[in-house]
């Protein structure tokens, strides 16, 4: 499956190949990769889910990614960082279905990040980090389809302690809470929030460099600690051969912290959304949204399911 996109300061595109019955013992197995205006990389994840309640599952994960880091405001003008880095991270994790809709799992990742072409550097680390990664998470999910539009409850939180060779270890905690739900058939409520916080020591390696909860900032901003929400409704429009076509509507907060202190934006989003109709994923997007605090608007364009 092909996929790629396109934001105010960035683009990327890329290819997934997706075995869901490997082997024919019903595991997941993917290989992604994907080239773009600061970054490639390639992934490849083998993944057991559990299929009921009291059973175990396992994933196992790679990455290795190039990436030409710049730090921006939340507008994307001003420069505030600028490195290129090498990236290496494999994982191992465990899972258990403690019910049918709520899940813990324990992950082990080992961190490499090595500084390249350091001739253009601004405000960057002195050195790159190895480090050990221990991350706990639990999360509960429900779903439920209305005939046109799939609608979700979600809470999730994870917590990674990084053992860092050499330096100060560094902490971070995740936060995430969707409701979705159907006021009419074809038409729901959307709700998102969530919030990020991470050690000063873990900067700027381990900051969140992306936000999915709104999407009022350059994809370039990155933040030490964040907290955002947004609120609106989603209207059903038409189907067709791949599926259906939504349009949404809504309004987006976030509190951030990191480079720039205490910053505060707010402001409205439109989105035009298509969902594969038989696996109800977005699969290709237009939206926009606008950040009242700094007076800019931010466009993001996507074909292909988004990872």
């Amino acid at each position: 499956m092909p996929f790629g996109g396109i934001t105010n300061d960035k683009w990327a595109v890329g290819a997934a190949v997706i075995e869901a019955n490997f082997l024919g013992l019903g595991d997941t197995a993917m290989l992604v990769g994907s080239f773009g205006s600061d970054s490639w990389m390639g992934s490849v994840m083998y993944m057991k889910s559990p299929k009921a309640a009291g059973e175990f599952g396992f994933s196992v994960m790679g990455m290795f990614m190039h990436q030409d880091a710049e730090h921006t405001d939340q507008a994307g003008n001003d420069i505030l960082r600028r490195f290129n880095k090498l990236s290496i991270n494999p994982e191992i994790s465990a899972s258990y279905l403690l019910t049918n809709s709520i899940t813990a799992a324990l992950g082990v990742s080992y961190h490499y990040i090595a500084l390249t072409d350091t001739d253009n550097m601004v405000n960057a680390p002195d050195t790159g980090v190895q480090a050990l990664g221990l991350s706990p998470r639990i999360s509960f999910r429900t779903s439920s389809w209305d005939g046109y539009l799939l609608s979700e409850k979600s809470v999730s939180i994870s917590y990674m302690y990084r053992f860092i060779f050499g330096n100060d270890d560094a902490q971070s905690v995740t936060l995430g809470a969707v409701f979705n739900h159907p006021l009419i058939p074809g038409f729901r409520i959307t709700a998102k929030a969530g919030a990020f916080f991470s050690t000063r020591a873990a900067s700027p390696f381990f900051e969140s460099a992306s936000n999915p909860v709104v999407n009022l900032f350059s994809a370039k901003y990155s933040t030490l600690s964040y907290a955002a929400a947004s609120v609106g409704l989603e209207k059903y429009l038409f189907k067709f051969f791949l599926g259906n076509v939504s349009l949404a509507a809504g309004y987006q907060a976030a509190h951030s912290d990191g480079f720039l202190h205490n910053q505060f934006d707010h402001g409205p989003v439109a989105t035009v959304q298509m969902y594969f109709s038989k696996v109800a994923l977005p699969g290709m997007g237009l939206g926009a949204a606008y950040n009242v605090n700094k007076n800019v608007f931010q466009y993001a364009v996507n074909m292909g399911i988004s990872f």
